[in-house]
């Protein structure tokens, strides 16, 4: 990003390092989270084609029980997409908040 565009961010935003898939047509595809907040994350994926503009995210917070929520691409940049959940229930908006305070501690 330039130093001259503002970022609108809702929440508090950590770096990251955890797995992911996005799913679009029923296929999923591997991605890491490289920044998460509750209102969205930042991807990464060696190559490939750019996000939809709605997708399904699965993020690995625990690995018995993945996180799924909807989420709409607000920006790309190589390999990189920036994306806003737009769903999900207050339980995992909470469950990315106790993950948040576990990595910026």
């Amino acid at each position: 990003m330039t130093p001259n565009v503002l970022e609108r961010r809702a929440g508090l935003r950590v770096a990251a390092d955890l797995p992911a898939r996005v799913f679009f047509d029923g296929h999923p595809l591997a991605y890491r989270v490289i920044e998460l907040s509750c209102t969205g994350a930042r991807l990464c994926r060696s190559g490939g084609d750019p996000l939809p503009m709605v997708c399904n995210v699965e993020v690995a917070l625990d690995e018995a029980a993945p996180l799924r929520l909807k989420a709409r691409t607000v920006w790309t940049h190589g390999s990189l997409a920036g994306v806003r959940f737009i769903d999900g229930c207050d339980a995992d908006r909470l469950d990315i908040a106790e993950r948040i305070d576990e990595l910026f501690r």
